[in-house]
């Protein structure tokens, strides 16, 4: 049985990964911070599950994860966000944000991957970005800094680690229906679906089961891509 370790477990795109890769056979180990109710929930719905509490934002936490358990795949899920304009955000909110969306996927793996090399087998990584990272944002501008830093670390260590057989990959996805957009207002929300070629926000799921591809023997061939699931939103970025 493959093993892939996620964070971010319990959001909306973390939960659908979960469960994606748990139905199609994998051993998965995920990670939460608050929703602990949620992760056990995970868990006792999947046998083959299990989670770690841990702070993406807090370095000695991700520090003490366990670099001798054995993975075939890592996805790079957890995140937050920051709705505000550059004058109304301070440099310590900004470099709260690189925390979890960029030092805290560093973090995971600096840790993890000497054990990828040392297994000898093939091993791939994804991490989930933004199409805000490629275009940015109006009034997100450390969060699309810091998705835009995902991709760019993404594509470095696909050449630095593609000798030693590890696939890194980044998904970007465009609107999706998670809680971090539930904020907009009927008429807000109309408005992006109309500025979305297919007429509709994402769904986790789909990008669930891009995650899962690109972590499977489907996608061997495949590294250093950015894969964009954005409705046709952002085209030739």
């Amino acid at each position: 049985m493959k093993r892939v370790f996620i964070t971010g477990g319990t959001g909306g795109i973390g939960s659908a990964c979960v469960e994606e890769f748990s139905k199609n056979g994998w051993q998965v180990t995920f990670t939460y911070l608050k929703s602990e109710e949620k992760a056990k929930e995970l868990c006792r719905r999947f046998d083959n599950c299990s989670c770690i509490k841990m702070d993406l934002g807090d370095s000695a936490s991700v520090d003490s994860l366990d670099n001798e358990a054995s993975y075939d795949a890592v996805v790079n899920n957890a995140a937050v966000s920051l709705f505000s304009m550059l004058q109304d955000t301070p440099t310590e909110k900004m470099k709260k944000l690189f925390e979890v969306d960029l030092f805290g996927s560093y973090g995971v793996l600096h840790k993890l991957i000497p054990r990828l090399i040392s297994q000898g087998k093939k091993a791939a990584v994804v991490n989930v970005a933004s199409m805000w990272g490629q275009s940015g944002a109006s009034c997100e501008s450390a969060y699309s800094a810091a998705k835009g830093a995902m991709i760019a670390l993404t594509r470095a260590l696909a050449l630095e680690l593609a000798p030693c057989n590890i696939r890194f990959n980044c998904v970007s996805p465009g609107v999706i229906d998670t809680a971090m957009n539930r904020h907009f207002t009927s008429e807000e929300r109309k408005e992006m679906e109309e500025s979305i070629p297919l007429g509709c926000f994402g769904t986790s799921e789909q990008i669930a089961k891009i995650c899962r591809f690109l972590c499977d023997d489907r996608s061997s061939y495949i590294t250093a891509q950015l894969i964009c699931p954005n409705g046709g939103q952002l085209i030739g970025i």
